[in-house]
């Protein structure tokens, strides 16, 4: 690699702790994956935090060490709000994710509306469907004793099913306690 001569490269070591928390940083600020190392390159965000600390460190020198009030930290501000603007917008994007469509939705099924269908049971690759695997993983799962379980952790509505004699799947009904 060629020398810069508008960078100076150093080697720098810092406790675990406070790399770890850089390196969550650079990836929740969008830190691209090394092509060798396969971790996030946190050059850019360490660079910012010095930035940031130089700036304080600026500001507070330039203050009057006399006066008692705190120096104006509008530049700090801003890029504290800028450093956390996507993390701001990927939660409102999650939360959005989260949102339950309108009931009038006609895309949104539910049991109540479709009983005959939880009654009649259902096909492999219908049940796979609703649990979001391949029919072949369902197939194997089902002759496992902890079916049941496995299949309500995959469940949307977190149903126990079971694999009746006839090859067709049906939801295992449960008793609610008063």
């Amino acid at each position: 690699m060629p020398a810069d001569e508008h960078v100076t490269r150093c080697d720098l070591r810092i406790p675990n702790e406070l790399y770890e928390e850089i390196e969550s940083l650079a990836v929740s600020n969008g830190a691209s994956i090394h092509h060798r190392s396969k971790k996030p390159v946190v050059t850019p965000t360490i660079l910012e935090l010095i930035e940031l600390g130089l700036t304080q460190k600026l500001s507070v020198t330039l203050s009057d060490s006399s006066s008692d009030t705190l120096p104006d930290n509008h530049l700090i501000d801003e890029k504290i709000e800028a450093a956390i603007a996507p993390i701001l917008a990927r939660i409102e994007k999650l939360e959005c994710a989260t949102i339950t469509p309108p009931a009038d939705d006609p895309k949104v099924e539910s049991v109540e509306n479709h009983p005959k269908a939880f009654n009649s049971g259902f096909q492999g690759k219908e049940l796979a469907a609703r649990l979001k695997c391949d029919a072949g993983g369902l197939s194997k799962a089902s002759k496992k004793a902890n079916f049941a379980e496995w299949s309500a952790g995959k469940d949307p509505d977190g149903m126990k099913w079971r694999r009746d004699e006839d090859g067709k799947y049906y939801p295992i009904e449960t008793e609610i306690e008063e």
